[in-house]
């Protein structure tokens, strides 16, 4: 039997628009795939309302039968789950994610997860890239395939994957390539390190990613017997300036305090200070900072 992949969309900040437009649109649009096969997995994250459900949330469920209904996409292709956050709420997301890692585990033990941003897309051929790296090879674990960065500005940058920048140094120092919208994992694999972890801010997926290589990955292995990298450009990230659940300089000096008490003692000198001093370009963060 076919393993399920499932698509999980956790959405927040009152985005239902791009998230009907771009992001669910392109899962719809994805080619050269069986579509009875995928199942998405919308999580809400919206701020909660006076009947327990997300604010959002039927009009989220709305939208997505009104855009399955102009897409002609039959009942059974992309069955799609519309589900509130049960865990941790407004936590980077953290929370969302691992409400649809659960769901989609209970679904298909077997199964792997794909994770999207709301205000991000799949270019059409992305799965199926993913799922023929992974064909005919349980041992593989995770896929990345490559991101096209797209400013407000206009402005493009291209993060090109190797094998040599998949390590957990590489991960405590920056964002080499590989951040939510172009993870591919088999579903058992994060539920076996617990997923995202929901007490952190921000630099959640470069802490899963530094979890999922210490459990998997020894020196000395060959990092392609778990890992496959693809080459080609298959999702597209904005790197919008709209309000973003991590955005907030405070929130993101907090939460960097968080990721360095958790994981610099593991590290050198020398990585120790090269991530300080992205995290200084970047996000105006020095350690110890005054709130």
């Amino acid at each position: 039997m076919t393993p399920l992949v499932f698509v999980i969309i956790a959405t927040a900040l009152n985005r239902t628009s791009i998230l009907i437009e771009r992001s669910l649109s392109s899962v719809y649009k994805q080619s050269n795939i069986d579509a009875k096969k995928v199942k998405v997995v919308v999580v809400d994250d919206n701020e909660i309302g006076k009947d327990g459900l997300p604010l959002n949330f039927e009009t989220n469920c709305l939208m997505i039968n009104e855009l399955r209904g102009n897409l002609n996409i039959h009942s059974s292709d992309f069955e799609t789950f519309v589900m509130p956050n049960s865990r941790t709420k407004g936590s980077s997301g953290t929370g969302a994610w691992n409400t649809g890692i659960h769901s989609s585990f209970e679904q298909d033990p077997r199964g792997y997860v794909a994770i999207l941003d709301d205000d991000d897309e799949f270019l059409p051929q992305h799965l199926y890239d993913c799922l023929q790296a992974v064909s005919n090879d349980v041992k593989i674990l995770a896929v990345f395939q490559e991101l096209k960065w797209i400013n407000q500005d206009g402005s493009i940058l291209d993060f090109p994957l190797t094998y040599d920048v998949i390590n957990e140094i590489a991960f405590f120092i920056g964002n080499p390539g590989i951040q939510g919208s172009n993870m591919f994992f088999k579903t058992s694999s994060l539920m076996e390190i617990d997923g995202f972890d929901e007490t952190l801010g921000g630099s959640t997926d470069r802490d899963l990613m530094i979890r999922f290589l210490k459990r998997n990955y020894k020196d000395g292995a060959e990092i392609k017997s778990i890992i496959r990298i693809i080459n080609s450009i298959g999702v597209i990230h904005h790197n919008h300036h709209g309000e973003r659940i991590t955005q907030a300089s405070l929130r993101k000096h907090k939460a960097l305090d968080m990721f360095y008490k958790k994981h610099s003692s593991y590290y050198n000198e020398d990585a120790y200070r090269s991530s300080l001093e992205r995290a200084l370009k970047l996000f105006n963060y020095s350690p110890n900072c005054e709130y």
